[in-house]
């Protein structure tokens, strides 16, 4: 039966809910990853900005007195990049937060931008989420 499953001894199949949070967790990094990128190519970000030390990138959100943290950023041609860890805002004295979500990053990066209609960021967060549940379908 193992060998069917593919399985090695000690493991075990795993539960159409466990795949499901499995797929729900990747699908947000890859989001996460998506923004960034597209920040990055339509000039939210601006890729003069980031200091490079050694693995670690940070990229002030100039003016608005927070820093984004990446770490393991590789940036590629034409506004593509690769993320092999996570994602940190720091914003004054307060503990730096992990970034986990596209949302989270949008908040950070546009709030305080008042070129963005409320309700057009309202439907940019929309569209992640749909991109979202779209990926999991597909994955």
């Amino acid at each position: 039966m193992h060998a069917i499953l593919n399985l090695t001894a000690g493991q075990r199949y795993q539960t159409p809910d466990e795949c499901l949070l499995l797929n729900s967790e990747s699908a947000q990094g890859r989001s996460l990853h998506r923004v960034v990128q597209a920040l990055l190519r339509e000039g939210f970000l601006n890729r003069m900005d980031i200091i490079n030390d050694g693995p670690t990138s940070w990229l002030p959100l100039w003016g608005k007195k927070k820093m984004l943290r990446i770490e393991g950023l590789h940036l590629g041609r034409a506004g593509h990049c690769t993320i092999d860890g996570d994602i940190a805002l720091h914003q004054g004295t307060q503990k730096p937060s992990v970034i986990s979500d596209a949302n989270d990053l949008l908040s950070a990066v546009l709030s305080d931008d008042n070129a963005i209609a409320s309700e057009n960021l309202q439907r940019l967060y929309d569209d992640i989420a749909n991109s979202i549940i779209n990926d999991i379908a597909c994955h």
